[in-house]
């Protein structure tokens, strides 16, 4: 659309997503068969009580379904009028909100819902771009289920408005100016007059260090069985089928019938599945090739392997967090980072803060050395 790129003073986002699409076209289709089924029988036996529930699902289901096919919404920012509009509409869109962003003095990522960036808990976790100013509420700009996507939406309107991007999306703040947007983050610590220094190993660490040339080699170990998951069975699983046996009990369910042996197989089915997951976890390891050009990262699972070869051109940013969203410690969900604009790299979840620290520092010196 002309006048809409990054070129121009006007930049256009839709914010309507395909799935939202695809999912209006399901429930469409499932409340029409539902509303079919229901008149059927009651064309067949009668009004009954019990039809009501297939009832008010179709209807539901048929009534959520256009509108979420129709919905639609885009983000419009306008520098030459300094405004950031939201536009909303059924099939056509006409502005529903503007604000100035004159106050505002930074674009921030963070990360939202189990346990977020600002330590509120609950809710599906997604990352979420926000503008942010002294004294005001942050406007919600977009909201992701990926990160990937998210920090590249984040740096798109960090670059179209010339402000710093806070990355808060794994508990610790990164914050770049507009022009180091593109910078790999060798040159970032250089530009800044930072020497990193080779970093002293803490006492009882679980890594294994060898340096080979100019570089090092470092063996991450596996979280283990426990820590890999299994430890979330028993506290997941009541809530999962919990509701289910009572269900049964009220409704007068045999405890030899059918229904209660199928839950009994549901939930040794789940506990399988999770124990499987947890092996599977526990047992990944991670070895790490680090030089000065290229950062080798291999990941090693029980009947697979996978390496990813990120040049350090294009490391962008690195953090740590030794717990991430899990504060309980059940499933290890921190570890060190690497951003790149194409992926996001993880790994050492099942390391100490100690641990972590030492190998993000150790990262940057690599990273940092000429």
């Amino acid at each position: 659309m002309p006048g809409s790129g990054e070129g121009s003073d006007r930049l256009e986002i839709p914010l309507t997503e395909r799935v939202q699409v695809v999912l209006g076209v399901v429930f469409g289709v499932v409340g029409v068969a539902l509303l079919g089924a229901a008149f059927y029988l009651v064309s067949g036996r009668g009004f009954r009580g019990e039809f009501v529930p297939l009832l008010g699902m179709g209807a539901f289901a048929a009534f959520a379904g256009p509108l979420l096919v129709g919905s639609r919404s885009k983000l419009v920012l306008d520098r030459r009028a300094r405004v950031v509009e939201r536009h909303s509409g059924f099939f056509r869109t006409a502005l529903a909100e503007a604000r100035s962003f004159d106050r505002f003095r930074e674009v921030r990522l963070g990360r939202y819902g189990s346990r977020d960036t600002a330590g509120r808990g609950g809710g599906t976790t997604y990352y979420g771009v926000t503008l942010e100013g002294e004294g005001l509420e942050p406007p919600m700009l977009r909201r992701f289920r990926q990160p990937v996507p998210a920090r590249m939406f984040a740096e798109k309107i960090a670059r179209f408005l010339g402000l710093p991007l806070r990355n808060s999306a794994t508990h610790m703040d990164v914050v770049r100016r507009p022009e180091e947007l593109d910078w790999p983050l060798a040159r970032v610590i250089r530009a800044s007059g930072e020497r990193p220094v080779h970093p002293a190993r803490p006492l009882g660490s679980v890594l294994h260090v060898e340096p080979v040339g100019e570089g090092y080699t470092v063996e991450v170990p596996p979280p283990g069985f426990l820590r890999g998951g299994i430890l979330w069975a028993p506290i997941v699983g009541p809530f999962v089928f919990g509701p289910m046996w009572l269900a049964a009990a009220f409704a007068g369910a045999d405890a030899s019938g059918p229904f209660v042996r199928w839950l009994g197989i549901a939930a040794g089915g789940f506990a399988a599945l999770v124990a499987l997951y947890s092996w599977v976890r526990g047992r990944k390891r991670a070895r790490l090739e680090l030089s000065p050009e290229v950062f080798r990262i291999h990941t090693s699972y029980p009947w697979r392997h996978r390496t990813v070869v990120l040049p350090t051109e294009a490391i962008e940013e690195i953090t740590y967090f030794a717990w991430g969203p899990s504060r309980l410690g059940l499933v290890d969900t921190g570890g060190i980072t690497l951003f790149t604009d194409r992926e996001i790299v993880s790994f050492g979840a099942a390391l100490g803060e100690e641990d972590q620290r030492y190998l993000y520092e150790l990262l940057r010196y690599v990273l940092a050395r000429e």
